[in-house]
């Protein structure tokens, strides 16, 4: 079975990622010293703390910059990010970061700048959301993906339609939905001209024999415990799978989200035991 350059690729970003982020917390914390002591000098009351002070507890800063990127989800590639999704992930990551510094400080009896805890975490976000984006980019270069991912929907309602249309209107190349599965019985032959090629039990021959890369969840009516035994069963497959969902899954659910065209869509990851777990 041969992999589409997607999945290899996915590697890559993640690294990526937290190599722009080991960049941007030191570029975002020399930004603000700056900033506070030169820019807003004769602005502000006087300022008396040493630049070793600070330098000193970066490593403390990137430690706890990391476990919270990390819990939110910010080191997964995302594959259906819209054009505000990232920002608005980092912007929750960098509140959370506030509060554990806040509380951090609080704890050690560490007397610092309340300003500039909060000039550090404004000039973070945009710090951090343009090198994302240039490492993003780096990443494309370094695995350029040469072949498209090939994708199975299941459902055929409303649902899967409108996956099926966005996902052909993706940038660049869009990638190749083989086939549709039916989670009911109806007679369906083709949903926007993809043929339906079985039904649920038929799911893990046809991703196997179509070679399917990742698998959309799009149909509201099919069963949870059914989707774990799809994602089960195809353990060691390397399939990818993500879950189109209402807003009510996502409120409560605490998933990281993308979107794709205005859906919601909860990245599943990769078939192994117990993820259905944090749904």
């Amino acid at each position: 079975m041969a992999f589409a350059p997607v999945r290899r690729s996915d590697r890559v970003l993640s690294m990526m990622l937290v190599l722009s982020d080991t960049i941007a917390i030191p570029t975002a914390f020399l930004i603000t010293w700056f900033t506070r002591t030169l820019l807003l000098d004769d602005i502000l009351s006087e300022f008396h703390h040493e630049f070793l002070t600070y330098q000193s507890i970066l490593p403390a800063v990137a430690l706890l910059w990391f476990v919270t990127f990390y819990s939110l989800g910010l080191y997964r590639p995302r594959r259906h990010l819209g054009s505000m999704g990232e920002v608005q992930q980092l912007m929750r990551a960098l509140i959370y970061l506030a509060i554990a510094l806040m509380a951090a400080s609080y704890l050690l009896k560490r007397d610092y700048s309340r300003l500039m805890l909060l000039m550090f975490v404004v000039v973070s976000l945009p710090v951090a959301a343009t090198l994302r984006s240039l490492f993003r980019r780096l990443a494309r270069k370094l695995v350029p993906i040469t072949e498209v991912p090939r994708i199975l929907v299941i459902g055929t309602g409303e649902i899967a339609v409108r996956v099926i249309t966005a996902l052909r209107r993706l940038p660049s190349k869009p990638p190749e939905v083989v086939g549709v599965i039916s989670s009911d019985s109806t007679d369906i032959e083709e949903v926007e001209g993809i043929p339906v090629i079985g039904t649920l039990d038929r799911t893990i021959d046809m991703m196997q024999e179509l070679s399917v890369d990742e698998v959309f969840f799009a149909t509201p009516d099919l069963d949870r415990s059914r989707m774990l035994d799809i994602i089960s069963e195809s353990f060691g497959m390397k399939v990818h799978f993500s879950l189109v969902t209402d807003l009510f899954e996502i409120a409560i659910g605490g998933t990281g989200i993308d979107d794709l065209a205005r859906l919601p869509v909860i990245e599943l990851g990769y078939g192994q035991p117990g993820m259905m777990h944090r749904l």
